[in-house]
């Protein structure tokens, strides 16, 4: 009976301790196959320790708005449905960008539609100044005021519609 009961305490290696023994191993023959000389008067003991210190010092990285799927699954087993949270919290980021985005998009709209009417206003007010000096007896004054006024707007048209399609160029490269 003694001999039952030893054999029953007889301690199974965990799937933890078998994941960590075949990933030593597998590391050890791909350091062997790639580097034979490497190891070649180094004892197998050693080597083995050798090995399994490369393997700890490993590192997983991973780059994104979510987490690789396994460390998602990992947060499942830690958190009640930790993965489904994770991944509600990514998509209300995402909405979030996405509607602060909408919004500084119409207020550049706006902002740009408010400057156009301003510089109409501001050019008109200007060529009316212009015919009011032509009309009061100060013709060559006033034909100059005129003549800047029409040469800026045509010059800022020019300008500004030659950095829109370079924008556009700068955005499509094709």
């Amino acid at each position: 009976m003694s001999k039952q009961h030893s054999q029953q305490q007889k301690p199974y290696p965990t799937e933890e301790a078998k994941n960590q023994v075949n990933g030593v191993s597998l590391l050890e023959k791909q350091v062997m196959e790639s580097e034979p000389e490497l190891f070649k008067n180094i004892p197998h003991d050693k080597r083995t320790r050798i090995i399994r210190s490369v393997a700890i010092s490993m590192k997983k990285t991973h780059s994104g708005p979510i987490p690789d799927p396994a460390t998602l699954a990992s947060y499942n087993e830690i958190i009640p449905n930790g993965a489904e949270r994770i991944m509600a919290m990514a998509e209300k980021q995402s909405d979030h960008r996405i509607a602060m985005e909408s919004k500084v998009i119409t207020s550049q709209q706006n902002q740009s539609g408010r400057g156009q009417h301003y510089a109409f206003i501001i050019a008109i007010l200007v060529l009316l100044a212009s015919f009011i000096c032509i009309f009061t007896g100060h013709g060559i004054e006033g034909t100059i005021i005129g003549t800047l006024d029409l040469v800026s707007l045509v010059t800022i048209f020019i300008v500004g519609k030659q950095y829109q399609k370079s924008n556009l160029d700068k955005k499509n490269p094709n």
